[in-house]
């Protein structure tokens, strides 16, 4: 059902370490499959902390997630901070 991919790992490693190495390169897999961009109102999060670098959220768009409620809970890899004419 699914694509096998093979992969060297860089030095020896237990089942353990080949279980570690395999779920990386899933992930890495699954960061490149999907990329959004948005912009949210304020630097801080609901929780009145700053955005945290693989932070969990969870972005609402029925048109770009066209699954039951129409939302996905998302990493966050990367953000920037700034800020417009209006604040």
């Amino acid at each position: 059902s699914g694509n096998a991919r093979k992969i060297l790992a860089e030095m020896p490693v237990d089942q353990k370490g080949a279980q570690l190495r395999a779920t990386m390169e899933a992930q890495a897999i699954e960061r490149s499959l999907l990329e959004v961009s948005l912009t949210y109102p304020g630097w801080l999060h609901p929780g009145g902390d700053l955005w945290g670098m693989r932070e969990f959220v969870t972005v609402k768009s029925p048109m770009l997630f066209p699954v039951r409620g129409g939302e996905m809970e998302l990493r966050l890899w990367g953000y920037t901070y700034g800020q417009t004419p209006e604040g």
